[in-house]
């Protein structure tokens, strides 16, 4: 299919997080190599999450551009890969919210923009099945 074949909302998920996965990258290097001025409380944040954590991070927004751009390709495959990054990111959320009780640490709103960031990643998810449903992903 030519590019200008795919439906937009293809193209608008793959520009939006590819960009919003390379910006993520982007930060979490930046915050946790210590180069922003932190509050105490989230450099305290910062201090205990783990290699572990951080891997996990990177690898999800790894995934994340991986499950766009099979997306974008139109391949079906795309509907596993970003559904399998959606648990994983869920369920990192989760883990992280009860071992560091984020309440202390992020605003309500930052909590609510997490929510919505996963909400809308799984209405993205589901767009791709519907895709593959309906024949356009080969």
């Amino acid at each position: 299919m030519a590019l200008s074949q795919r439906p937009i909302m293809v193209w608008m998920i793959f520009l939006g997080y590819t960009a919003v996965s390379i910006a993520g990258i982007g930060l979490l290097f930046l915050l946790t190599s210590g180069l922003f001025d932190l509050p105490p409380e989230q450099r305290a944040l910062l201090a205990g999450m783990g290699v572990f954590d951080r891997v996990v991070g990177y690898l999800l927004a790894g995934m994340t551009i991986v499950g766009v751009f099979l997306l974008f390709r139109l391949k079906r495959v795309a509907v596993s890969v970003l559904f399998i990054t959606l648990a994983l990111d869920v369920s990192t959320k989760v883990i992280t919210f009860y071992r560091f009780d984020l309440v202390d640490y992020v605003a309500v709103e930052g909590l609510v923009g997490q929510l919505a960031g996963s909400v809308l990643f799984a209405l993205v998810c589901l767009y791709a099945r519907w895709l593959a449903k309906k024949g356009v992903l080969a």
